[in-house]
């Protein structure tokens, strides 16, 4: 499917391991893979699908449930607090965490955000180890983790 980035090579070296279903919604495609990359490197193996306007990000909630939806603060095609109010009061994905991410996190924003519904944040980093150990630690504090037999869950996804 176009927009779904997965870690085919990761996924062949271990059977079974953490990971977890990504929405990332940004205006540059090249962040889902640097968001993957960072997660690789601790530990966990991701399934992401990318978004970078509203009808696409509602298109693919109709599709699929992810664990979490990492949002940018700074998207040019859309105000992402209307976006995060809009996600926040749809009942098919008021549940999931939105994890706000952006650089530089200011008080005034996680003010904002926190009362639009966001559960974290997240600065970007070009460090990807440090980013990977943020989101892992923010996945964790949201008490979310799925371990899921990867070889065969994936390859269903992608030979059905």
């Amino acid at each position: 499917k176009q927009g779904i980035n997965d870690n085919k090579q990761e996924v062949k070296k271990n059977k079974l391991m953490l990971y977890y279903i990504l929405l990332i919604i940004d205006d540059n495609r090249n962040e889902t893979e640097i968001i993957c990359d960072a997660l690789q490197k601790v530990g966990i193996a991701c399934v992401s699908a990318w978004a970078d306007i509203a009808e696409r990000v509602f298109k693919v909630l109709s599709q699929v449930t992810p664990d979490f939806i990492l949002l940018d603060l700074h998207i040019s095609k859309m105000n992402s607090f209307d976006l995060l109010g809009d996600i926040k009061s749809s009942t098919k994905s008021c549940e999931i965490p939105v994890i706000l991410y952006c650089e530089p996190i200011v008080e005034e924003i996680m003010r904002n955000a926190k009362s639009s519904g966001a559960c974290a944040f997240v600065q970007k980093t070009k460090d990807l180890n440090l980013l990977g150990e943020d989101l892992k630690s923010t996945f964790r504090e949201n008490e979310i983790t799925y371990t899921r037999n990867i070889s065969h869950e994936i390859y269903d996804r992608k030979h059905n």
